[in-house]
Order: C-alpha cells, then structure tokens, then sequence
C-alpha cells in the first residue's frame, strides 16, 4: 500500500517535470530584445496612407540562440499633410528560438506629409478685353487637375490677374490656384503654362457736342463750338477729357459744305482710351456773306421836322441789305425809354432782306428824347446794331379850341399837374411854322382847318412839341341848337356829318374844356345844368362848332 502512494507520487513528479520540460516559457523568465537606431524616412509625399518608410531597422545584441527574425512597421497616426507628425513603429520577431525572447516595445518617431503635387491642364483665359481700369482677367475655363488620388476629392478655384491695368498686348497674366474639397490641404497645383492676353483701348463717345453750322465768311475755314462735348463711359475718377476743334473743308461762301472735327483726348489715363468712329462724324453747314445795309431808315427819320410821334403811334425802321441775309432782330430801349414804358422786344423773324421794323409808343408815355438799339442776328447768329433816337410829343389834349378860328394850349395844369410849365410859344399848321405865332394862343383867318400843332418850352433847353389837332369841316357840316340861349338843356342837330358817331365838346371863354360827352346820330340832348353862366364854344368831331350863351 505504502509503495503504491510512493509510486504515485513519483508518477505526479514526472508529469510536472514533462510538463515543465514541454512549457518552458510558461514557467522561465522570458529575454528582452533591446533595439537602437531604428530610423524612418523624415519625409514622404502624400498617398492616401498613413505608411511610413523604415529606412534602418536597428541594432540589437548577438542573442544566444541565432535562430529568431526581428521585423517592423511603421505607421503615420492618420494620412493627412503635416509636419512632425507622430509615427509609431511596431516590432515583430520570428524564428524557431523566438520563444525564449519578448516581443520590443513600439517606439514613436517623427516625420512630415508633404503635400501631394497636381498639374493643371486645359486652363483657358480670355485673351483680349478692354480696359477697366483693374488687372482682372476672365477665367473661360478652369480646365481640369491630373494626378488625385482616386479615393480623394478635390476641386479648384482660379482667379487671373494681368501683370498691368494699362493698355499693352502680351501682357503676363498671373494664375492663382485655390483648392478645394475634404481633401484639399493635401494637395497643392503647379501651373507650367504662361499665360499672355492684351488689353486694347476703352471705347468711349462724346456727346452733346454743339458747333455752329452757319458762319459769316471771314476768310478762314475755322468753324465755332458751341459747347465742347462731354465723354461717356470713362472711369470714375480717371484723368481723362476731351477737346474740340472744328474747321470747314474750304474758307469760301457756300452751303452744305463739309465741317470736319477734330478731337483730342487730354489727361493722363488718355492712352487707355478711344473714341468711337460714331463720336467724329462730320457736320454739314454754310458760310454765308456777312451783313451790310444798304438803307436803313425811319419814319419821318424818326424826329420829323416839325412833328415827333405821338401817343399810340407806330414807330417804323425800314432797312435794306445790300448783302447777306438778317434772320432775327429785338429792339433794346434805353433806361429812360424803360423808364416811360417802353419794354424791350422779343426776338423776331425777319421778313425778307426789304422789310420793316416797328414798334408803338406807350398811351402813357411822357414827351421827351429816347433812345433805342436794333439789334439784328445773321443766319450764322452775328449781330449787327442800329441806334436810333425819335422824340414823342404831348398829347393833343394840351390844344383847346376856343372858337371857330382860335386855339390855345392848357397851360393851367390841369394834364400834368404842373401850371406855367410853358414859357415859350410856336405855333405850326400843316407842319410849317407860323411866322410871329408865338403867344400861348393863335388865331386863324377863317376857320381852322388842316393840322395845328405848338413848340413849348419847358423852362429849360427842352423843347416839346404837341400831337397836331386836325381841323376838316366839311361843306356842308353844320351844327344848330334849339333853344338858344339856353337856360338848362337844349338840342344839338347836326347836318352834313358822314359819320354816326360823335364827340361833342364844351369850352369856356378861356379854353379851358368844361364838359366832354359822345353820341351817336344827328340829334343830342345836351344838359349844362352844372355849368355856371356865360359864353361857352360847343364843337361836334373837332372841328363843327357853335357858341351858344347859358
């Protein structure tokens, strides 16, 4: 019994012993492996992998046995671009003596991802444009890039720039590349082509131009702006303008003729610009013969020998031209002309070369000396001046007739609000001066008949001449009255008048015009009841008359 535990126990002894034999790692203190001087490439371009390059493995001690195979790998933290950049290297052994030894540690190394290169291929560029004052250039393609990865995606951007913003041909053009895309940062663009494309001149126009297309021949063929043109479609802010000369094909008389015009671009952006051929186009005008008046004349040469214009009158310029041809003409008055109510004329059309001006006196304007200029324009708008002076008389209304064969003149007042403004007298009829008429009345012999009209002096070297009052009795005009003398009212009838329509007037035994009244037809009721007693003249028309006592 003892002997069989005993066998039993050495039975268990050698099972532990083979086991150990059989599993001697499992119970044996395992050899480290220590490896130095394992390097990697520093660098490497980016493929879409994290692998990285093991250039020396290492050195490690001789081992006991030389049956074990020492391997390693190593491995980027992820594949994108970058600088030191962690990469750690795993080791692997093998060999039938590798059990006797421990797996080395993994160690960490540094290392770069330099970015992956890309061609640009196809790229197409404007080639020409005009100038706009950038150097941006128009990208008409973006072409493609050769060499992406195949699990990659990556698109680009380009901008193109001249060398320039000036007008030049074969101007360099810059190419700028932006990638884009998750995988972007990985990847950069080499662009082997030069680029080259012109910039040619802006086109711009000048508008609102204005010469003149009529001229007066002065022996040049130089023709006149009116306003120089402005541009458009320049650069803002840009020293840029324009100037305009003009000049007829030939200096001699003619129409339709040619008016070329010349411009020139000033400033110092000019050479980035041109006109269009529509801006330069040619006018067509005429040069016409200058002006000259043969006659130009006045109304009774407008201060007549014995009489001015009165009142309401028409003041006529008669004018002739010898040579050329008058368009348009305005009368410009003095200031005292102004002054008496005169007013400066419109512009005119002229009515031929043989024609007349006129103009009217004011119903109110004060007797006196006034001055006035024609001013005419030429078809080519040249002016040609007149000067004239004319005289405008008292109103008639200063003459009174105080019987059938005497007149006076009013000198109470009573007009102008001024008494004995009159110092002086000469009477005229039919506008010839009346020898030794100069007192302030003048009797005719006969009845008065024909035109009367007095000179006055004002006090000073100024003189004044009436409107004439005219007489014409008819030959058989004849004025009766009933009842006669006249206590209050009596009948005017009238005889021999042509006319329908009367102006019947009553004066004292001093002139003066008390009562004025009109009617119409052969009979008129007159009442003097407001008139005191006395010897009054009634005249019918200015010139029938009759003395009746009250």
């Amino acid at each position: 019994m003892k002997k069989t535990i005993i066998q039993h126990l050495i039975r268990a002894l050698m099972f532990v012993c083979m086991t150990l034999l059989l599993l001697p790692t499992a119970w044996a203190q395992l050899d480290s492996i220590p490896i130095t001087g394992t390097a990697i490439d520093t660098t490497k371009v980016y493929d879409g992998t994290t692998t990285a390059h093991i250039v020396t493995l290492g050195n490690w001690p001789l081992l006991t046995y030389n049956q074990v195979a020492i391997d390693a790998e190593a491995h980027y933290l992820d594949a994108s671009v970058g600088n030191d950049k962690p990469v750690m290297v795993t080791f692997s052994i093998s060999g039938p003596d590798a059990y006797h030894y421990a797996t080395p540690p993994s160690i960490i190394l540094y290392a770069d991802i330099t970015p992956r290169q890309l061609v640009a291929d196809s790229v197409v560029l404007q080639t020409s444009r005009e100038y706009d004052g950038t150097t941006h250039c128009q990208v008409l393609s973006e072409g493609t890039l050769l060499g992406i990865l195949p699990n990659d995606t990556v698109g680009q951007a380009i901008t193109a720039n001249y060398a320039t913003p000036s007008v030049e041909i074969l101007i360099i053009v810059n190419v700028s590349h932006t990638l884009y895309g998750p995988q972007a940062s990985n990847y950069y663009v080499t662009d082997s082509i030069i680029y080259i494309a012109n910039i040619i001149r802006r086109s711009i126009t000048a508008q609102n131009l204005l010469v003149q297309l009529i001229k007066e021949f002065d022996g040049t063929d130089t023709a006149h702006i009116i306003a120089q043109p402005s541009l458009q479609n320049t650069i803002s802010g840009e020293d840029i303008d324009v100037v305009v000369s003009a000049h007829y094909d030939s200096p001699e008389v003619g129409d339709n003729k040619t008016i070329y015009t010349d411009y020139q671009l000033l400033g110092d952006d000019k050479d980035n610009y041109r006109l269009t051929a529509d801006s330069v186009l040619p006018y067509r005008g005429s040069i016409v013969l200058p002006l000259i008046f043969d006659t130009l004349e006045g109304n009774q040469q407008f201060v007549a020998t014995a009489y001015g214009f009165c009142q309401n009158d028409s003041v006529e310029i008669r004018y002739h031209v010898r040579q050329g041809e008058p368009a348009h003409y305005h009368i410009i008055f003095s200031d005292d002309a102004i002054a008496a109510g005169f007013n400066d004329t419109a512009w005119v059309e002229c009515d031929g070369n043989d024609s007349l001006i006129a103009f009217s006196i004011p119903n109110a304007c004060p007797a006196g000396r006034y001055d006035a200029i024609v001013e005419w324009h030429s078809a080519a708008h040249v002016s040609s001046f007149y000067h004239f002076t004319f005289s405008v008389n008292l109103p008639n209304d200063y003459m009174v007739v105080a019987f059938n064969d005497v007149i006076s003149i009013d000198n109470s007042g009573r007009l102008d609000g001024q008494p004995n403004r009159f110092h002086s007298y000469q009477w005229y009829h039919n506008g010839e001066a009346i020898p030794n008429a100069t007192s302030p009345y003048y009797q005719e012999r006969g009845d008065l008949n024909g035109q009367y009209a007095v000179m006055v002096n004002l006090g000073t070297d100024d003189e004044a001449m009436t409107c004439p009052l005219t007489f014409q009795l008819p030959d058989k005009a004849t004025v009766s009255l009933m009842p006669s003398p006249v206590a209050t009212t009596t009948t005017v009838t009238l005889q021999g008048f042509n006319n329908q329509q009367h102006q019947l007037q009553v004066f004292n035994s001093y002139g003066i015009m008390v009562f004025n009244t009109s009617f119409q037809g052969e009979q008129h009721m007159l009442d003097l009841t407001t008139l005191p007693q006395g010897t009054y003249l009634i005249t019918v028309d200015g010139h029938a008359a009759k003395t009746l006592k009250l």
